[in-house]
């Protein structure tokens, strides 16, 4: 067999088992059947091998096409999470705009929640592309068509299927930690409007005309009442517990004395029992306020831990029930050294004598002085730090993706 017939037995041998092509043993011709025949098979070989090269690249070069085409769908997909990300509301997260913050968060979380689909989707449906072109890229150059200088790598970064995934945890859990955090300052600010409100109603609570004693008797009835003895001895009289002066005068026997102390002690001891009503009722609002103060603690506290942050509530003391307690033991201590004095010098019959003239120079007496006020100024927040987004945890190079070489044939 010569050296030319051996040559073109070997390329058809070659591209047959390429191709799945049966070759027939062989059989005895003349030399000049067999170079006619090494010439058409020659060309028939050479035809199918550049059939075979263009096949190959021709299905890399539709998936280089498709790839650019997912490149900019994921691209742009990245960006407008990027966008999404950029744009929330922070300067709608502020104590002034609580009303509408639910809106704010819900109008971003609906922009984010769209951006998040459109992300899923090109993971899921782009990525597959793109790397599916890596694999018809390798393919082509392991044909053997491919010139020799063809890309290798037909993406960038290398690692973008993994940055891609990791960068879609990040954006998700960014994204829940941004509506956590303005969640968490909602929550505080409707704590403080809150506590704004509990002190507005604490202060009417204790102020003059409250619903405790809206006629401000503790002033005008009860402290008079248990003071008339002393009052009394500075110019007073005794009005508030009925008697007048003229019939203090008129009044001269034992009788009409024990008389006088017993309606004393009966006035006064009713000015306690409505001061004792007084004092539960103040008790109450104090009480009342003190739960506002826990509340408002708590959702410092709440904050700080979620925020990270350090805010302060203020100390402030509240003396309502101090002095609610005050006004009983100061009005009871009162009339019960009153009472004590009075009857240590009972009323003597002597002639021209009257309970009047007795009052003036025969008792001594003593008397409560007081003032209802509770905490004026509210306990106030400190170090409370405006909202602020955090940026994206992870970032994305944009994705590249390069175009692969025609054949050299």
């Amino acid at each position: 067999m010569n050296t030319y017939y051996r040559r073109y037995l070997s390329k058809v041998m070659l591209f047959s088992s390429v191709l799945g092509i049966g070759i027939l043993a062989p059989s005895v011709v003349s030399a000049t059947e067999i170079e006619g025949n090494a010439k058409v098979e020659s060309a028939n070989v050479e035809s199918t091998q550049a059939d075979y090269s263009s096949a190959v690249y021709e299905e890399a070069r539709t998936a280089y096409e498709l790839a650019e085409m997912a490149k900019n769908q994921i691209n742009l997909a990245i960006a407008d999470m990027n966008t999404v990300i950029a744009d929330f509301p922070s300067g709608e997260i502020t104590q002034e705009n609580l009303p509408a913050i639910d809106l704010a968060i819900a109008d971003w979380t609906a922009a984010y929640e769209s951006a998040k689909v459109a992300l899923d989707t090109v993971y899921h449906d782009e990525l597959p592309v793109i790397l599916a072109y890596q694999e018809k890229n390798e393919l082509y150059n392991d044909s053997g068509t491919a010139p020799i200088d063809n890309i290798v790598q037909t993406y960038s970064p290398e690692s973008f299927s993994e940055d891609l995934e990791a960068y879609i945890q990040a954006v998700e859990a960014d994204a829940m930690e941004l509506i956590e955090k303005a969640n968490a300052y909602k929550n505080f600010y409707e704590a403080h409007d809150q506590f704004l409100l509990a002190f507005d109603e604490y202060t009417i609570g204790w102020k003059a005309g409250n619903a405790g004693d809206p006629n401000d008797d503790y002033q005008n009835t009860w402290q008079p009442t248990i003071n008339v003895l002393q009052n009394f001895l500075f110019g007073g009289n005794f009005d508030i517990i009925g008697y007048s002066d003229s019939q203090l005068q008129s009044m001269t026997t034992l009788g009409e004395w024990e008389e006088f102390v017993a309606v004393y002690e009966s006035a006064g001891n009713e000015a306690i029992t409505s001061a004792n009503d007084y004092a539960e009722y103040l008790n109450e609002v104090s009480n009342t306020w003190a739960a506002a103060k826990e509340e408002m603690e708590y959702a410092v506290a709440d904050f700080n831990v979620l925020i990270n942050a350090n805010v302060i509530l203020s100390g402030r003391v509240d003396p309502l029930s101090v002095q609610a307690s005050g006004m009983i033991h100061g009005m009871s201590s009162a009339l019960a050294y009153n009472l004590a004095s009075l009857r240590s010098f009972p009323f003597v019959e002597w002639p021209g004598e009257t309970v009047y003239r007795w009052l003036s120079y025969a008792c001594n007496a003593q008397g409560y002085q007081g003032l209802i006020s509770g905490q004026s100024r509210i306990n106030t927040v400190t170090n409370f730090p405006e909202f602020q987004a955090s940026t994206v945890s992870t970032t994305i190079s944009p994705l590249e993706v390069y175009e692969l070489s025609a054949p050299d044939i």
